[in-house]
């Protein structure tokens, strides 16, 4: 019964920070092409899932504050039309809010002693302290590497890849993994 309220409370956390992360789990880029003879940027087309945004006007402001970002939206989806110039823009400015994010982490002292991350974050490793690592619960260990991971997913949602990430805890003395998760929780 214990493991099944543990279960059930890492996938509300998760599903709380991925909402958080403004976006979709399963957002899709596409590249439209104009149908005229002009020399016209190829414009990036991002659907972005409407239940998962956690606050509409803060998702709506980060959006604008890019800048040459149009926005409609239906019943369910926000639909991000953008120049290839915005869209690399947007990629920076999220990857750097993601980065700044884990360097933060990073500096508390806790047990993270240092984040490292690949492209796009798929592959996410932190290297901890084994003694204050240990000394932490299992539910506390995996909350905070679904947020980790949470983070990585909110730069991911922009990707036509979607959202996927491995988030590894290694110890720092000997490179042994500690603990790993991939995300989204498939239930």
């Amino acid at each position: 019964m214990k493991k099944i309220a543990l279960l059930l409370s890492l996938f509300f956390v998760f599903m709380c920070f991925t909402a958080c992360g403004d976006g979709d789990v399963s957002s899709e880029s596409t590249t439209v092409v104009p149908e005229t003879s002009e020399s016209v940027p190829e414009n990036v087309v991002i659907s972005v899932n409407k239940e998962l945004v956690a606050d509409e006007t803060a998702f709506l402001t980060d959006i604008s504050e890019i800048g040459g970002i149009s926005s409609t939206a239906d019943e369910n989806f926000y639909v991000l039309t953008m120049s290839q110039e915005v869209y690399k823009k947007l990629l920076t400015v999220k990857s750097q809010s993601v980065i700044a994010e884990y360097e933060a982490l990073s500096q508390k002292g806790e047990y993270i002693e240092d984040i490292q991350y690949s492209e796009n974050f798929r592959q996410v490793t932190v290297l901890v302290n084994r003694e204050k690592f240990d000394a932490v619960d299992s539910g506390t260990k995996q909350i905070q590497l679904i947020t980790i991971g949470a983070k990585a997913m909110s730069y991911q949602m922009f990707l036509a890849e979607g959202q996927k990430t491995v988030v590894s805890a290694v110890y720092s003395d000997t490179e042994e993994v500690a603990l790993a998760l991939s995300l989204p929780i498939e239930m």
